[in-house]
């Protein structure tokens, strides 16, 4: 919004959206001109009782009128939250299930395979990870599940890389 002032430090009439004019705003200016300008602009803003009154709004909402968003927020879920048993499947197509509801991103999100294998025969050893014996990571059934060693499941994967090349 462009409006035509007169510039308290100078005194030209400028157009513009500032009250001073560019010379005028990046210039060190006295006391004796800081106070001149201060004193012309007096009741610009707001006379006393406005702002009387905004003082006393500000006051009351110190004092506690204002609203607590940590207050309500303790006692509800993050607006992000997925619930459990949410499944989402990452750019490999592997599908991971929400099991926990607190924790770390890793104690909150496991793979839905592994999930599938530790309820039918239990927790998987250290050192040992599922291969999908039809290559499709989503397909997460029990009879296509195997529990293989790091080294037999590299095997796997060359075995059928030179198949595929052969």
């Amino acid at each position: 919004m462009t409006v035509t002032f007169t510039c308290p430090s100078c005194g030209h009439i400028r157009i513009g959206a500032r009250r001073r004019c560019y010379p005028c705003t990046n210039a060190r200016q006295t006391p004796e001109a800081r106070t001149k300008i201060r004193a012309t602009m007096i009741g610009v803003k707001h006379d006393a009782a406005r702002r009387e009154t905004n003082s006393r709004a500000q006051r009351a909402r110190v004092d506690g009128n204002r609203f607590d968003l940590a207050g309500y927020m303790a006692t509800r879920p993050h607006p992000f939250a997925k619930p459990m048993g949410t499944e989402y499947t990452n750019k490999q197509g592997r599908v991971w299930l929400k099991v926990r509801e607190h924790g770390t991103k890793w104690q909150m999100w496991r793979r839905r395979a592994y999930v599938v294998w530790e309820a039918a025969s239990g927790p998987v050893s250290p050192g040992r990870l599922l291969h999908h014996i039809n290559e499709d990571c989503s397909d997460d059934r029990l009879d296509n599940l195997q529990l293989v060693t790091r080294a037999e499941h590299a095997r796997i994967h060359m075995a059928l890389r030179s198949a595929i090349g052969a």
